[in-house]
């Protein structure tokens, strides 16, 4: 199966201190390749991980934003555990796109997190929580996806 995503999550570690993180495959069907998540901001709270990709499945990850507020920075890839953006671009040639290194590790700026929910069917424009201030990072830093992969 093969799919193009591009994703926006957010979610925050509740109180309770359940472990929730910003992008998971699991328990779908093992055997899920060719997922491609493109410009997004993956930011979590409290050390959950930023992503999780278990062995069996697969993603190629290009142009993202992650961020660990308050906690250390965790990606799990095939069941083995990055500290860095680099590190798991060396093992897993994620956040590359030829020989461009992509994707950074950096706080958006991202106005009242946690003041509001996404909620469907809202349009995200109309959202008032989770915007990026002026002086984020991310502004202006989206790969160009139709001169890079024709999507």
């Amino acid at each position: 199966m093969v799919a193009k995503f591009i994703i926006t999550p957010f979610i925050q570690v509740l109180r309770l201190r359940i472990q929730v993180l910003a992008l998971l495959l699991s328990d779908w069907n093992t055997g899920i390749t060719g997922i491609e998540v493109y410009n997004n901001i993956f930011q979590t709270t409290g050390g959950a991980y930023l992503v999780d990709i278990p062995t069996g499945y697969d993603g190629y990850f290009a142009g993202n934003l992650y961020w660990a507020s308050g906690g250390t920075f965790k990606i799990r890839y095939h069941n083995t555990n990055y500290n860095s953006v680099n590190s798991w671009r060396a093992v897993s040639g994620n956040e590359k796109v030829g020989s461009l290194l992509t994707g950074i590790t950096a706080d958006p700026l991202l106005l009242n997190v946690g003041s509001n929910s996404v909620v469907w069917p809202a349009p995200t424009y109309s959202l008032n929580a989770y915007m990026t201030s002026a002086s984020s990072p991310a502004i202006n830093t989206a790969l160009n996806l139709n001169s890079l992969f024709a999507i």
